[in-house]
């Protein structure tokens, strides 16, 4: 908290939907609770939330019309699955990532280790050529350890923030608003 300056007690996304049909998914077959968000209303109140400082709380507010009220409990079930689900697939993808990555940081340095047996080679020739080629093969090795480390090392930040945000809209407390048809 920056001392002067007041801090929001909770930040709301607002979104207005006249239909469930506009919330969820409409080629998804399960019923309403269980059905995925329209990948558009996904998109919109993930992207909302991020706009927000990660430990701010939020609250998603739903303008809904007057005539669907009765399905405000399909409304909040729904909801909370969808980024429940996706967190999961989220960790789920993260692991995946992480396993190939270590496979590949093993590759990586296997192939920097016989760059580096086959320079030792390459230096006992004592012509140009063999030293270009044995320069050509320690930059071979290191670039082969390049992609795994950026994976291990870099990438699992953008997916593990995915996966808090994710986590966090699946209990997202959610308030409704009704307006007239």
């Amino acid at each position: 908290m920056i001392p002067g300056i007041e801090q929001p007690s909770s930040s709301s996304i607002d979104l207005r939907v006249r239909s469930l049909s506009q919330l969820f998914e409409s080629f998804d077959p399960s019923p309403f609770r269980e059905k995925a968000l329209d990948p558009a209303a996904h998109r919109y109140i993930l992207s909302c939330a991020q706009e927000f400082a990660p430990h701010t709380p939020l609250h998603l507010t739903v303008h809904l019309a007057e005539s669907i009220h009765e399905q405000i409990g399909v409304v909040v079930e729904g909801i909370h699955n969808h980024f429940r689900l996706e967190a999961e697939n989220e960790r789920r993808e993260l692991r995946r990532q992480m396993r190939i990555g270590r496979f590949a940081l093993l590759w990586g340095f296997l192939i920097l280790a016989a760059c580096s047996v086959g320079r030792s080679l390459l230096s006992t020739y004592p012509d140009a050529l063999a030293g270009f080629f044995a320069q050509g093969l320690v930059i071979l090795g290191w670039v082969a350890l390049w992609r795994p480390i950026e994976m291990l090392l870099f990438e699992h930040w953008r997916q593990r923030d995915q996966c808090r945000w994710l986590e966090r809209l699946a209990t997202i407390d959610i308030r409704f608003v009704y307006f007239g048809e």
